[in-house]
């Protein structure tokens, strides 16, 4: 099997109205959460498992910017809001493939460290199920 992966360096990020979402973000997971729940019991098995139904976070790590049209700002005054997320994780070797789904907007956590560049980080809630669509033109 050929080796698989690639060192991300460029993204296309759309969250809601946002601007330059991208060019603020230094990184984004999509994290799947779920229960289980396993039973002990006596026979030769052992063990039974179940899984509940699956959550989904989207994370985005960015640099913070005071601007009024900077992410964080934008996070901050739409606190609440239900937007769409179009996310191309890698349009360099597949621009034609993006994750597209709804998150409910929290503000980000801020860190203005001296010396260093100021940063956050916020976790969205989606909503539904992320799917696999073509990014807008």
């Amino acid at each position: 099997m050929t080796a698989i992966g690639h060192v991300v360096r460029l993204m296309n990020l759309t969250i809601g109205t946002s601007e330059t979402v991208e060019c603020a973000v230094t990184a984004c997971d999509l994290v799947p959460s779920f229960s289980t729940v396993t039973s002990t019991v006596a026979c030769p098995d052992g063990t039974i498992s179940d899984a509940g139904p699956t959550s989904w976070s989207f994370n985005v790590t960015a640099n913070v910017d005071a601007g009024a049209t900077s992410f964080s700002t934008y996070l901050e005054e739409n606190d609440g809001d239900v937007v769409a997320v179009e996310w191309v994780p890698d349009p360099v070797n597949h621009p034609t493939r993006a994750r597209l789904f709804s998150v409910i907007v929290k503000p980000m956590n801020e860190g203005h460290p001296v010396g260093s560049f100021a940063s956050g980080s916020v976790s969205l809630p989606v909503q539904g199920r992320p799917t696999w669509g073509t990014p807008t033109p």
